[in-house]
């Protein structure tokens, strides 16, 4: 079976829940009660959350663990997602699921509409498999939009400007609730233009998922497709020492911790690993450590800073 065959047998529950409704469902909010809006990722069950407050149950229907842009909704996961007041959807293509299931146009948000005349592509991607989300490429559109916190502020902005339209007696919490929100990730994004002002040499990624994020900092950028749990083949370590005659990085950023053998043999050839999670997913918590989106992304800025501290010989300033 080919792999265009195996996406689609999956789909075909999908298709027929999607189809089964001939016309839009109609908006349903009751000014009694909260909101229910369903989001795809975990970046927009954090700003929906923001600026929403109590005026919104925000659902972000994707098991922890899971990768959200690859998740398969089940039929009644489809069902919950149709009779939702609002549906935020991150948008780039992101979520593969949104493409196949019939969704009333006036319950979605796409927050990255505004700005698709700056989006990125993604150009021979491998296909791979990791995970329980199986195979698949990133070929295509770059999806992680939010990367970018310039561009966070404007996906945050698309979802003020629906809870208002469904909510216009609220619009003066919603907009107090979206400056606290766009106030913080601003502060994300001066403190790192404050590191990118700096020289950086070329940079290594562990997958290519870092585009925004290098266009936003001015990185010289090139990606591998290693997983952080599975040991690199022969063929990967053998493409990366190609890579590297050309592209001399002295850093791999990661979205989660290698394998200890992994960082010690990039160690050997003078490439230390950073962690920058991309927090697609909902975060894992620690009883007594819980941290929020804005919380662990000031902890990647943290790792980030040790690129810039990191010495052409090799050697790293970083603690």
């Amino acid at each position: 079976m080919t792999r265009t065959n195996q996406h689609l047998r999956w789909l075909m529950p999908i298709l027929l829940v999607g189809c089964a409704k001939e016309q839009p469902i109609a908006p349903s909010v009751s000014p009694s009660g909260p909101m229910t809006v369903f989001v795809d990722n975990y970046p927009m069950e954090y700003f929906t959350a923001r600026i929403a407050g109590p005026l919104a149950q925000v659902i972000l229907p994707v098991p922890a663990g899971r990768d959200p842009a690859y998740w398969k909704p089940k039929e009644e996961d489809i069902r919950a997602i149709q009779s939702a007041d609002l549906v935020v959807l991150n948008g780039a293509d992101y979520s593969q699921w949104s493409k196949l299931v019939t969704l009333a146009p006036s319950k979605v948000v796409d927050t990255s509409r505004g700005f698709k005349n700056r989006f990125l592509y993604i150009d021979d991607a491998v296909v791979h498999s990791h995970g329980p989300e199986g195979e698949h490429s990133h070929a295509g559109l770059s999806s992680f939009t939010w990367l970018d916190f310039d561009q966070a502020i404007l996906q945050a902005k698309a979802i003020a400007k629906a809870l208002a339209r469904l909510r216009p007696e609220a619009v003066l919490d919603i907009d107090g609730r979206l400056a606290a929100l766009e106030k913080d990730l601003s502060s994300l994004r001066d403190r790192l233009q404050k590191m990118a002002a700096q020289k950086q040499g070329p940079l290594l990624a562990s997958h290519p998922v870092y585009d925004y994020l290098a266009r936003h900092a001015g990185w010289n950028l090139k990606s591998v497709h290693w997983e952080p749990d599975e040991l690199p083949g022969d063929e990967g370590w053998a493409e990366l020492n190609k890579l590297i005659e050309n592209h001399p990085a002295k850093c791999m950023i990661w979205e989660g911790a290698p394998l200890d053998e992994t960082a010690q043999r990039l160690a050997a050839l003078g490439i230390q690993t950073i962690v920058f999670e991309t927090l697609a997913g909902r975060p894992e918590q620690t009883p007594g450590k819980e941290a929020d989106f804005l919380a662990l992304m000031n902890g990647n800025l943290d790792q980030l800073e040790r690129i810039y501290r990191y010495e052409p010989d090799g050697s790293s300033s970083a603690p």
